[in-house]
């Protein structure tokens, strides 16, 4: 039988006649519902449905409270989860119709609590024991569910606002696709099921690249590298600065930012973003050469808004944001001097995220970036040293509810890999430990591939040249960019490609290691001064062990068969399988590999071996 909660009634609702307000039902189902239950009692009910654990609670705050507001355009609703995991395990979806669906896993309700190095005995259990749950619900009517802001704060309360679906909206097909608000394994990252590719303008052109240059770049990239799975070109960072006298990397005053502090491409270099169009144009070009369009961004709000004292937009409502007492809410209010980014201390400043005019701004934000055209984002000043994971979660989120968007983190300084393991569910691309490749559709970014035609870093313009890498050191970064499955954004002047760079960037092996192999990892049994190397197992059971020579001098290095075969058990290698080698660079077949692979290495350089076994 359905729980219904005593209703209050308001002063003077009996001596008016008022009819008492009952609120919606609340069923509660210990045992977790299928699907057909839940449906049936949602439209029988027009309540909340509470299953699992989350139906188990006795005195203490129960997991589920519904509050459900409604503005002329939009709903919102706040879900009370006290003790539920923000995990993997954690979704929220919402449907065309208006129903909301919450799934995830409480982590209270112990009987033995070890904190602080103790351990207490609970004398009472009286929140919802530890468990798997789920919680449905209807809005009052159908919504737009690509019209959607919400969060999941420390404070246990799950808040949305939705659009409503008006009249004279249309979408196109089905209309009973649904959008999955939080979970980390959405279609966004759908798009990285294998480690994207493209390229970044910043190694060839610095910050200062044009329109011109940009789309020149990319044409070619069209041709020449999108049939090898390089589909991303991305404009880097300070896109928004004017180049004139006196502007550098990492000083104020010279961005171009709009009324609500959001920055612009600066017009003279990006004329078609003139009359406030941003990059949709750009954007639109690129799309009609089959690639994709990204662009590199700082963390949190830009120090010039922030001087400026910038007014915040209400993303829901396309006004100022004065929700609280009329208060006006500005730039000066949501940003935190004291966390500018390390890179650049005079360019930007956290948000904070704990206030809804800092989560509104950062959602407007991201949502301009999306109705440009956008296709990929990267951030950085949000990692290692500078590590904020609200700054890395929202935005996260925020690409998620529009159309698939791919997310990336620069590695900045000091990045570990239990830093890697807090933001793989929420990034495509970021800095990751070995055993962490591909988890979340999460892969390892070791950065732009600087080879070829370059732009010096010291300089804003000019100094172009090769890359200084030998041809041995620029084999071994690539076989090393393949091997661990790191993403392949090409940094250089694509308009001067020359043959050698091109073999590289589109050798076939290296690119089915880097799209399509498995158990990628150092080999640990390399252990020699000077020397590393990584294995990784192939489509058709081919083996792959490369070898790295970090010495200064040219090195014999052997790896044992039976070490490689107790690095990859499971698989063909075995001791006593027969194997066949061959060497990817030399192209020298080595015939049956006995006991151990012998080969010869020059300085800095690396031998990337495919063995067959049977």
């Amino acid at each position: 039988m359905p729980y219904i909660p005593p209703s209050t009634e308001r002063s003077g609702a009996r001596e008016s006649g008022e009819q008492r307000k009952m609120e919606p039902a609340m069923v509660l189902l210990p045992s977790l519902a299928t699907r057909e239950e839940r449906d049936r009692i949602l439209e029988t009910s027009k309540g909340v449905v509470l299953t699992g654990v989350a139906a188990t609670g006795q005195l203490g705050p129960i997991i589920g409270k519904v509050d459900i507001g409604e503005a002329d355009d939009s709903y919102l609703f706040r879900v009370s989860l006290p003790g539920v995991s923000r995990d993997e395990n954690f979704s929220c979806s919402i449907e065309a119709d208006g129903e909301v669906k919450i799934k995830g896993v409480t982590t209270t309700g112990e009987k033995t609590v070890c904190k602080n190095s103790m351990v207490f005995q609970m004398l009472t259990q009286n929140l919802a024991p530890a468990g798997h749950f789920s919680i449905s619900f209807h809005l009052p009517g159908p919504v737009d569910f690509q019209q959607f802001t919400g969060s999941f704060e420390t404070d246990g309360i799950l808040e949305g606002i939705v659009k409503k679906k008006m009249q004279n909206s249309v979408h196109n097909g089905d209309e009973s696709r649904w959008v999955d608000l939080f979970n980390q394994r959405v279609l966004s990252q759908e798009l990285a099921s294998t480690p994207p590719r493209g390229w970044n303008s910043y190694n060839a052109i610095s910050w200062t690249i044009t329109e011109k240059e940009f789309l020149q770049n990319a044409e070619i990239i069209s041709k020449k590298l999108l049939p090898h799975g390089y589909e991303y070109v991305v404009v880097d960072h300070l896109w928004y600065r004017r180049n004139v006298t006196g502007a550098s990397a990492d000083n104020l005053g010279f961005d171009v930012i709009d009324e609500w502090g959001r920055p612009m491409p600066d017009p003279d270099r990006w004329p078609s973003s003139k009359g406030g169009k941003g990059f949709t144009e750009v954007a639109d070009r690129i799309h009609k050469m089959g690639l994709k369009f990204g662009i590199n961004v700082m963390r949190g709000i830009n120090t010039q808004a922030v001087e400026a004292n910038t007014r915040i937009l209400d993303p829901l409502l396309g006004s100022v944001y004065d929700h609280v007492n009329g208060k006006i809410w500005t730039a000066q209010d949501i940003g935190i001097k004291e966390r500018t980014c390390a890179g650049m201390q005079n360019g930007f400043m956290s948000v904070n995220t704990t206030l809804q005019a800092g989560r509104f701004f950062l959602a407007d934000l991201y949502q301009l970036y999306a109705s440009w055209g956008v296709d990929f984002v990267r951030q950085d000043c949000v990692f290692g040293k500078d590590l904020d994971m609200n700054e890395i979660s929202y935005p996260s989120l925020l690409l998620r509810n529009r159309r698939p968007i791919l997310y990336s983190v620069s590695p900045g300084i000091g990045a570990t890999p239990m830093m890697a393991k807090s933001v793989s569910s929420v990034v495509n691309m970021d800095f990751a430990a070995a055993n962490m490749i591909g988890a979340n559709s999460s892969w390892p970014y070791l950065d732009m591939l600087p080879l070829g035609w370059l732009n010096d870093a010291d300089f804003n313009e000019g100094q172009h040249r090769e890359t200084n890498r030998t041809r041995e050191e620029q084999r071994t970064m690539m076989t090393l960019w393949c091997m661990a499955k790191s993403p392949l954004m090409f940094g250089g002047d694509v308009r001067k490609l020359d043959d050698t760079t091109y073999s590289l960037l589109t050798n076939p092996t290296l690119l089915e290691i880097n799209s399509f192999s498995s158990n990628n990892k150092e080999f640990p049994y390399m252990k020699s001064k000077g020397l590393r190397s990584w294995v990784a197992t192939g489509r058709q059971g081919e083996i792959y062990v490369a070898l790295f020579n970090l010495s200064s001098k040219k090195t014999t290095i052997t790896a044992q068969k039976s070490d490689l075969a107790k690095a990859l058990p499971g698989t063909k290698l075995t001791t006593r399988a027969s194997c066949k080698g061959n060497e990817v660079w030399s192209r020298e077949d080595l015939g049956i590999i006995e006991r151990s692979i012998f080969i010869s290495v020059e300085t800095h350089g690396t031998a990337l071996v495919v063995l067959h076994c049977s």
